[in-house]
């Protein structure tokens, strides 16, 4: 008896070479031996830690900006500047304390003060410091008006890694943008870019004025942006507005887009899928029941929020609590303490999102839209086999597939090891098997899946065919035992869980 998946591997022909690291890149003097503070810099009324190398030191008229890094972990440099404020009586306007990045805005003695704490970002900084610190000065007395208002540089609030929410073409109507979109600018001038998840490039920014930089994409073209910077119930915004209309992204010091080699995607599935349903409001479209019957007559909408938090609307009844997706399944908890889940799929059709909540019991699903004037109008009436690859590779990408279960010849089945796979339509590939994740590349050819995993340089092949039902608008995907004694057994995969 199979009780486990197998993999039929192809080990590659090849191995990689080994390299030797030959030489070191020379560091700038200033990241070795610092430059000089300006003697106008109030270092008794805002420390500097000892040890510290000053490597940027820039004075106008009306401000200083300082930059130094030291060995000390961000949490000791936190309680540093913190201890020195409660020693000194400081009133901070605004205090912002996460696990990658600390900031404090204030007013003492005759200057405005702008403080960021973080982990190095740039070659540089990473090489010699283990937390950097920005300190900008601002002269002036208090009646000034706020932290705020005072020209603080576009520097001291961009550094860091923002998250792109949503996007204004100029249309006048702001939609949610392709999640997993990214910008990190570093201290040194660079942009990392990130896109549907993964690491993607890197471009480079410089400051013009108080609200404009240049920005250079990654193939070299340059031009300007406007740059404003808000705090909505807490959260940093930066908003960029560019050649092609407005951006919007919201400051997100975990940073989890990034291995620790800035390679393929940190995010498992769940949390790709907690991203996409997010932020937007879901419009109810219509119920499917057993038998395949359509049934709209109600109306409703949910909101799933950044921060767990819920509205679901539904037949004027209105349900609030905190939510969160595992393994696929969403998973909601009411404020009266009662609680639902369901498996749940997101799909992108023609442009427009939907949200499918499957049923437990029987082969029915809700449908719901981002587009309240979306129909579902695209969904197929007829069972259906797909087995050319340009059909499957359309219909596999982008979906959840779970594990159904192992069928023989006969048609007998039996349970499969638990397993998750999701086919990313960029070639990436996660797999999720027996609770272990990895990450790959999928490609489809001659009727046959290829999937390689870079972490055991092997590939894994198989035929395979998806079949769709359109009673349950669910998709399955069939792979095919090539071991000799098992012709016609398959593993099945399912967009439904049953």
């Amino acid at each position: 008896m199979k009780s486990k998946r197998k993999l039929f591997v192809l080990i590659l022909a090849s191995l990689l070479a080994c390299s030797m690291l030959l030489g070191c890149i020379s560091v700038p003097e200033e990241y070795t031996k610092g430059v000089k503070l300006d003697r106008d810099y109030p270092e008794d009324d805002m420390p500097i830690m000892d040890d510290a190398i000053v490597f940027s030191c820039e004075e106008s008229d009306t401000s200083i900006t300082i930059e130094y890094g030291v060995d000390d972990d961000l949490d000791d440099v936190v309680d540093f500047y913190k201890d020195h404020f409660d020693d000194n009586d400081i009133a901070l306007e605004d205090e912002s304390d996460k696990s990658s990045k600390y900031s404090a805005e204030g007013y003492y003695m005759n200057f405005a003060f702008d403080l960021r704490v973080s982990e190095p970002s740039g070659e540089y900084e990473e090489k010699q410091f283990e937390t950097v610190v920005l300190i900008e000065i601002v002269w002036g007395e208090e009646s000034l008006g706020s932290v705020n208002d005072l020209l603080l540089s576009v520097k001291s609030q961009i550094v860091g890694f923002w998250r792109q929410e949503s996007f204004d073409s100029g249309s006048g109507k702001i939609s949610s943008y392709e999640q997993g979109h990214a910008y990190e600018f570093t201290a040194d001038g660079k942009i990392n870019v990130y896109q549907d998840f993964l690491y993607a490039g890197v471009g480079a920014w410089s400051e013009v004025d108080s609200n404009t930089i240049q920005l250079t994409s990654m193939s070299g073209f340059e031009e300007n942006a406007t740059v404003t910077f808000e705090k909505r119930s807490g959260i940093d915004y930066l908003i960029l507005k560019d050649s092609t209309g407005t951006l919007v992204f919201f400051f997100d010091s975990l940073d989890k887009l990034m291995t620790e080699d800035d390679d393929a995607a940190a995010l498992s599935s769940d949390d790709k899928l907690s991203a996409a349903i997010s932020g937007v409001t879901w419009h109810y479209l219509y119920y499917s029941d057993v038998d395949g019957q359509i049934i709209s007559s109600s109306s409703g909408s949910i909101d799933y929020r950044s921060d767990t938090t819920f509205t679901d609307i539904f037949n004027d009844t209105t349900l609030t609590g905190n939510w969160y997706v595992l393994d696929s399944v969403l998973h909601c908890i009411y404020a009266d303490g009662s609680d639902s889940s369901w498996p749940i799929e997101f799909r992108n059709r023609g442009g427009i999102n939907y949200l499918y909540y499957y049923s437990y019991e029987e082969p029915a699903f809700w449908l719901y839209s981002d587009d309240p004037d979306a129909q579902g109008t695209d969904i197929q009436a007829e069972n259906t086999t797909f087995t050319t690859d340009e059909d499957m590779a359309f219909y596999i990408s982008d979906v959840t597939w779970r594990d159904v279960y192992y069928q023989y010849a006969d048609g007998s089945t039996e349970p499969m090891t638990p397993n998750t796979l999701v086919f990313y339509s960029d070639g990436k590939l996660d797999d999720t098997y027996d609770g272990v994740y990895s990450a790959g590349t999928w490609y489809i050819q001659e009727g046959y899946l290829y999937m390689e995993y870079p972490d055991d340089d092997n590939y894994y092949y198989y035929p395979i065919y998806i079949e769709y039902i359109a009673s349950s608008d669910a998709y399955y995907l069939y792979f095919g035992d090539l071991e000799v004694g098992y012709e016609g057994c398959n593993w099945v995969f399912s967009t439904f869980e049953s």
